[in-house]
């Protein structure tokens, strides 16, 4: 049985409320402060898409690591090592993206918001598109990856017809 699936994104990243969105100053509070900071993160973050989703246009794809915590801690230990390649400081950049990365879940998960726009479902799927699963329904999940984690990395009513979720034709083996 073939299903076509839908990953939704409804839910607005920011309030509506202008007097709530007043108190988010994202450029005069982040970018303002920060920029020298945001295009190292933004340099590191380039790099390990090019690593990690060879070929591939900008995403992040969740499920390939998930263990922010313990990446920090190492980042820590080398933060202020220059790489001698590079001429940057790439533990302090990745420190930084791995803190960003910690922060978007737990945000999305204490806000009940859908993931970010740059994000990837475990398949490949971006939020909004619409994609063929060759499974029959309700073969295990656990097989394929943790449901629990799926559960965690998707807050909320923010897929719909993957519950259980299923393996897709654009996922590996």
């Amino acid at each position: 049985m073939t299903e076509y699936l839908t990953i939704k994104n409804n839910g607005a990243i920011l309030p509506t409320d202008s007097n709530e969105r007043k108190e988010i100053p994202i450029f005069s509070g982040v970018i303002a402060y920060f920029p020298l900071a945001l295009a190292a993160v933004a340099r590191v973050s380039k790099r390990g898409n090019d690593k990690h989703n060879p070929g591939q246009p900008m995403h992040w794809a969740r499920e390939k690591s998930t263990d922010h915590e313990d990446c920090i801690a190492r980042h820590l230990i080398d933060v202020n090592t220059l790489d001698p390649k590079t001429g940057e400081y790439e533990d302090a950049m990745a420190l930084a993206w791995r803190a960003l990365a910690k922060l978007q879940l737990l945000e999305e998960k204490r806000l009940g918001k859908p993931p970010s726009p740059g994000s990837r479902a475990h398949c490949g799927a971006q939020i909004g598109e619409t994609f063929t699963c060759s499974r029959p329904a309700g073969h295990e999940p656990e097989a394929h990856f943790d449901y629990a984690k799926w559960k965690a990395w998707m807050p909320g009513d923010t897929v719909a017809d993957l519950d259980p979720p299923r393996k897709h034709d654009r996922c590996p083996e």
